[in-house]
């Protein structure tokens, strides 16, 4: 099985935030428990506090939003590894 953090909250937008690096793997995107996403982390450069996903809502609503590793890579990627930063959650008025 692979690894997997979730964040359950109220809100219209909702984002990850993630560091792609030359060893980095993906990731599946959850939204209220479907798969949206397969988000790649590979870069060969750095770059760090990255939103790598991000949705909106038409009106803020009690929304699930989860990353979870694949346990695969690109070709080029030198690793697998998936490392979550942040869940970003905002409600417009």
């Amino acid at each position: 099985m692979s690894a997997k953090q979730k964040l359950t909250a109220v809100g219209s937008d909702f984002a990850i935030v993630s560091t792609k690096k030359p060893n980095r793997g993906r990731a599946a995107v959850l939204l209220d428990g479907k798969r949206v996403a397969i988000i790649d982390l590979y870069a060969r450069r750095p770059q760090t506090r990255t939103i790598v996903y991000a949705a909106s809502f038409p009106a803020a609503g009690r929304h699930t939003i989860a990353l979870q590793a694949t346990g695969t890579k690109s070709r080029p990627s030198k690793g697998k590894r998936v490392d979550l930063d942040a869940f970003l959650v905002l409600t417009r008025p």
